[in-house]
């Protein structure tokens, strides 16, 4: 295990655990990135990596998942819009 975690800490497995991620979500997490580990010797400074994708996930959430299992303002009308404005094709 690595020096200063106090669990196992997978990053990933090629092929198999894989995330697709758009250029300017790497620029702004590797600027985030750059200021922990300057700021406190590692990154993530006070978690495993493997829970930064529920982190990052929650800021772009599954809007079906939302409407079928929780109830109404279960989420912002900023992630409608953001889907509506940024993810659908509107062909539908």
């Amino acid at each position: 295990m690595a020096v200063g975690w106090f669990i196992p800490n997978p990053t990933g497995i090629p092929g198999v655990f894989e995330v697709y991620c758009p250029d300017e979500i790497k620029e702004c997490v590797t600027l985030q990135a750059q200021y922990i580990y300057d700021a406190y010797g590692k990154f993530p400074a006070t978690i495993p990596s493997v829970f930064l994708l529920t982190c990052l996930q929650a800021q772009h959430i599954d809007l079906d998942f939302y409407d079928h299992y929780l109830k109404l303002g279960s989420y912002l009308s900023t992630h409608t819009n953001h889907m509506r404005k940024r993810h659908y094709s509107g062909t539908g």
